[in-house]
């Protein structure tokens, strides 16, 4: 896995003031291209490359996650679920949104155990506390 160097300009910020948008951010990253741009996914899209198996679990957690959202809307909590996002493959943890392009922290094995792991399923998809994906 190849990691950004933190020396390394950034893509400027949104403007102050611009809307925050529920919708998910999902980074793609072919080998060819190591910073591809990000897209959104906005509800109802569909999820390629992901096996159904984990296509059924990740739409359980999703009918959990919007069944609950609604406490949160008017919660001084609301930025920090808007940043909190999970992972809806098995076995897998949480990551946090730092940045408004859409850089997260997780811990690695969030990703595989392995290099070999890692390579063999480099797609990911994270959940808002909305449940969107």
């Amino acid at each position: 896995m190849r990691l950004r160097s933190s020396t390394q300009a950034t893509p400027k910020d949104p403007p102050t003031g611009a809307p925050i948008s529920d919708t998910f951010i999902t980074g793609t990253s072919p080998a060819s291209s190591a910073h591809a741009p990000i897209q959104l996914l906005l509800p109802g899209h569909s999820l390629p490359h992901l096996p159904s198996p984990e296509l059924k679990l990740l739409r359980k957690k999703q009918k959990r996650l919007a069944s609950q959202s609604h406490s949160t809307h008017d919660s001084s909590t609301h930025a920090a679920l808007a940043a909190t996002l999970i992972f809806a493959q098995p076995d897998a943890g949480t990551a946090v949104c730092v940045h408004p392009h859409g850089w997260v922290l997780t811990c690695a094995h969030c990703f595989g155990e392995s290099a070999a792991e890692w390579a063999a399923n480099k797609r990911k998809w994270l959940l808002a506390h909305t449940g969107l994906a």
